[in-house]
């Protein structure tokens, strides 16, 4: 039934006799199907979601797949080509094809990627582009390695629809593994691209941008980020005392992420990420700050070992992180700021209090200096 609302004929399994592999996407019923007016475009989309959604174990459909549903990530209805992208996605991901290294395996899954990267890059609705990106699986990363496939997600880069180019940016970042000889090039010119414009730009909205997908690469991608660690956190920094709310976020998230990989490599900047991780959580003006430093200091104690000293060489963070907990009414945050607590370790309570006590007493003496008076009386 499938088969006859799909493409006018009735289901021949692959291999079977007098199947015309030719291709039904060329028969005459399909062109008629194609121009026909006005379309049953419920009955075609509930096929195309059927035959995606359904267990159909047992069955070979790539050929099917091939032939009946790729026609339809041309058709003129948006939501007939989005169903068609979901599909082919679905059915092509659970298929042991995939994974298999003959000549014909490597063709039908290429036929079909080469369309669904045309539409993720080309389609005029973005909700579709976004469905095509948001859909390939690790999966399809052997055949996405493909020189020819990996230039198209590049052009996917420069998307106008940000979470389009998240998607590709992950993905390339992936690939960086398959196929590093063609992907690592391109990519690093991308990392440039992305430092540069978060260190010169003067739009907010860019910078952020520009962090976060940074962050994703950084996931994605460790191999190109180890060695440029050191250069990447000296862009950064100065830019976490942005005046957006938006921005500090997303450096201090890509902070975090680059600890997963730098390791013992920030230790030598903890002097100077420290200062800007207490002043952001004890920054009542913005929750998604506090969120974002309460994380990357987790990170930062768990990847490179600075658990303990935190509390002794900052006196004042156990009392910040314990306000915090009492106070915030956010429960992601109340959490992220118990598994802090919990990573940077227990603390002696009586070696804190003198250490507290003494931090108190520099910083009266300090203020006084300030104010004009001396430890001596004068003569």
């Amino acid at each position: 039934m499938l088969s006859v609302t799909l493409s006018g004929q009735s289901y021949k399994p692959f291999g079977a006799p007098n199947s015309t592999r030719t291709g039904l996407a060329n028969s005459p019923v399909r062109r008629e199907m194609i121009s026909s007016e006005p379309k049953e475009v419920e009955s075609i989309i509930l096929a195309l979601t059927t035959l995606g959604s359904f267990d159909f174990t047992g069955h070979v459909l790539n050929e099917f797949v091939r032939d009946c549903c790729i026609p339809y990530l041309e058709d003129d209805n948006p939501d007939i080509r989005r169903s068609a992208a979901q599909t082919c996605c679905q059915l092509f991901v659970r298929d042991p094809i995939c994974y298999q290294t003959s000549a014909h395996a490597i063709q039908v899954v290429s036929e079909v990627l080469e369309k669904l990267l045309t539409v993720g890059i080309a389609d005029p609705d973005s909700i579709i582009r976004q469905t095509v990106m948001a859909s390939l699986d690790e999966r399809f990363d052997r055949h996405l390695a493909q020189a020819e496939n990996v230039r198209s997600l590049f052009i996917a880069l420069n998307d106008e629809v940000f979470a389009i180019r998240e998607y590709a940016i992950t993905i390339i970042g992936r690939l960086s593994v398959h196929n590093p000889a063609y992907v690592m090039p391109s990519l690093r010119k991308t990392l440039i691209q992305l430092l540069t414009e978060i260190e010169y730009s003067g739009l907010s909205r860019n910078k952020e941008e520009s962090a976060r997908l940074l962050a994703l690469l950084v996931i994605a991608s460790q191999r190109l980020v180890k060695p440029y660690v050191e250069s990447i956190i000296k862009v950064l920094l100065p830019k976490a005392k942005d005046q957006s709310a938006g921005v500090v976020s997303s450096i201090l998230a890509a902070l975090g992420e680059l600890a997963r990989v730098g390791g013992d490599d920030l230790l030598p900047f903890m002097d100077q990420l420290m200062p800007l991780i207490i002043d952001t959580l004890q920054d009542q003006s913005s929750p998604t700050k506090r969120g974002a430093a309460l994380k990357t200091l987790g990170q930062l104690a768990s990847n490179t070992g600075y658990v303990i000293e935190p509390y002794t060489k900052y006196p004042g963070l156990l009392d910040t992180l314990m306000t915090i907990l009492k106070t915030e009414q956010s429960a992601y945050i109340r959490k992220e700021t118990i598994k802090v607590i919990g990573i940077l370790g227990a603390l002696d309570p009586y070696r804190h209090k003198v250490k507290k006590k003494r931090s108190e007493m520099m910083l009266v003496r300090r203020t006084e200096r300030s104010n004009g008076f001396s430890d001596t009386l004068p003569l």
